[in-house]
């Protein structure tokens, strides 16, 4: 398989957006491997563990499993799912059986055995992206949030003594402050990322084989919702759902998607407050200047687009309507590339 460097990839995030590759750790399809992958040991490890005493099973097939494969490149599951004419190799045309394959080619014929028993391929697919996008989320776009929520708070306590005019339907109205203004969106943010806390901590997995009515793992087990959870949880530290069929129930997902949605609502909305305020003949609020920075590739006096933290945004001290509350009657033309 090719490999490409960030430049010849299709998406802005992965050359322009996600210079650290941070959510790359999560959304990439390296990262979807890994996670069926750590599910996968999680599974076999519940399952060693109730087979073992019966001698049905290497108690210690965890270990052997991690030792034999620690890692699963993409491109071997890619290749033993869609077949390689060049070597001979036939696909088996199926995602998750040809990680499968992949893996149990690793490992010794006591633990390749036990691979994947008694689930059925959404268990592990569906899981491992409800665990991934709760650690996307959580671990990235969660901080951010809250640095963003603290420079919020940090601008409306700093201003919020400073006197500016207010605005309802496009027009000049009564006297607000510019702090009174920002701490809208320090309500509205905060709201969101306490909503998203709560939301990451009701996503559910699975591990109920399939149509999701444990048959698989009644037959072996005497206690099938215990093994699930024994899965679900040993995995990713999931709950699992209390219902599933052949696949989990959408809404607790689409319910986090949703509330990501409001989070980039409210900062649409600031960002459009703020480029307005920004424009030549409103002229309300400024960006602290950066020498090295520049506006335009030929005309000198344009100064530089927002793209700096939004704690350097001040109301501007030369204009006797410093900044406003809201804008959003306005249709913006452009949008800020501000950097949170």
């Amino acid at each position: 398989m090719k490999t490409l460097d960030q430049f010849s990839c299709l998406s802005p995030i992965d050359y322009r957006y996600d210079e650290d590759h941070g959510m790359t750790a999560f959304l990439s399809e390296d990262a979807f491997t890994e996670y069926k992958r750590r599910y996968e040991k999680a599974l076999l490890a519940a399952v060693a563990r109730r087979l073992a005493p019966r001698g049905l099973a290497p108690a210690d097939a965890e270990d052997r499993f991690e030792r034999s494969c620690p890692v699963v490149f993409t491109d071997e599951v890619y290749e033993a799912e869609r077949g390689n004419k060049a070597t001979g190799v036939k696909g088996v045309k199926h995602d998750l059986r040809a990680q499968v394959i992949v893996m149990a080619k690793r490992c010794d014929p006591e633990v390749a055995r036990l691979l994947h028993i008694p689930d059925t391929s959404w268990d592990t697919i569906g899981t491992a992206n409800v665990a991934r996008y709760r650690d996307a989320i959580g671990e990235i776009l969660l901080p951010r949030l809250l640095h963003l929520e603290e420079q919020l708070i940090e601008i409306a306590v700093r201003e919020a003594e400073t006197v500016c005019i207010g605005r309802t339907h496009r027009r000049h109205a009564v006297p607000i402050t510019f702090g009174f203004a920002m701490s809208e969106y320090v309500e509205r943010l905060g709201d969101c990322i306490v909503s998203l806390r709560t939301l990451l901590s009701r996503l559910r997995g699975k591990s109920s084989g399939a149509c999701g009515a444990h048959n698989a793992a009644s037959v072996l087990f005497d206690d099938p919702e215990a093994f699930e959870l024994d899965v679900v949880f040993g995995a990713f530290k999931l709950e699992p759902a209390r219902h599933s069929t052949q696949v989990l129930p959408p809404e607790p997902l689409m319910r986090m998607f949703h509330e990501l949605q409001l989070v980039a609502g409210v900062i649409a909305n600031l960002s459009r407050d703020l480029c307005q305020l920004m424009r030549d003949e409103i002229d309300e609020v400024v960006e602290a200047e950066n020498p090295e920075e520049v506006g335009s590739s030929t005309m000198t006096h344009k100064p530089p687009k927002p793209n700096s933290s939004i704690s350097t945004l001040v109301p501007a001290i030369n204009c006797s309507t410093c900044a406003s509350a809201s804008t959003r009657g306005t249709t913006a033309r452009w949008m800020p590339n501000i950097s949170w």
